[in-house]
């Protein structure tokens, strides 16, 4: 978007692209790499026993239980110190970059698009800059106390994150197009839906461990 000729953007998406390659593939040879030496058949493995007795038919079975902390394990015990340190430096960088745009997004909306429309004139052209560096405070504070509350599963949190972004912006994205009198309270009303829906279904739903499923479904065709 930013650049000059349309050369010079399909020069700077192709090598976009090419560096996409170069991080992606690694950083996916890693989870195998990672598997193989704290996953199931590994050293470090644990069960949870009599789990899965009832289901399979056995006498008695459990499945795996994975290490949450097996990734940061293997780039800080096993993995060669560069690798690992420009790893983790990675994780880092996109964590950040993913926290603090999201933190500046919502600070702008709740400045530009909310305070700035009150009647009473809090936010205008002048002071618009500042609203939002100051709405972006309270903002990085909730994030904070809701990481902390899932100290081990801030990638979990990452997910939730976008699943919420998706059940909000789904229904008003389709309905913007494909109807015929859009209406902002109706996007409202369906933006408040899909978060509210999305989040209860966060704390109703139980967690499904897809792992297991899997090997459950492949351990019944097998029989």
């Amino acid at each position: 978007m930013a650049s000059k000729t349309a050369k010079m953007a399909t020069v700077g998406c192709i090598v976009a692209g090419c560096l996409t390659f170069l991080v992606g593939i690694p950083f996916g040879y890693l989870g195998a790499i990672v598997r193989y030496y704290y996953g199931p058949d590994s050293v470090y493995a644990t069960f949870d026993p009599d789990t899965c007795s009832t289901i399979l038919g056995l006498p008695t079975c459990g499945y795996w239980v994975p290490e949450t902390g097996a990734f940061l394990q293997y780039l800080t015990h096993n993995a060669p110190s560069f690798i690992g340190g420009w790893c983790l430096i990675g994780i880092f960088a996109a964590s950040m970059s993913t926290a603090d745009g999201a933190i500046l997004a919502m600070g702008t909306v709740l400045s530009n698009n909310i305070l700035r429309h009150f009647r009473c004139n809090c936010v205008t052209h002048d002071n618009l800059l500042k609203a939002a560096r100051l709405s972006t405070v309270p903002f990085g504070v909730i994030a904070a106390l809701i990481a902390s509350t899932r100290p081990n599963q801030t990638g979990y949190l990452l997910i939730v994150a976008f699943d919420i972004a998706l059940a909000a912006a789904v229904v008003p994205l389709f309905g913007c197009f494909y109807t015929k009198v859009p209406r902002p309270a109706a996007a409202f009303a369906s933006t408040v839906t899909g978060v509210v829906v999305r989040i209860i279904l966060e704390f109703t739903l139980p967690k499904v461990n897809f792992e297991f499923l899997i090997e459950t479904v492949l351990s019944l065709l097998s029989m």
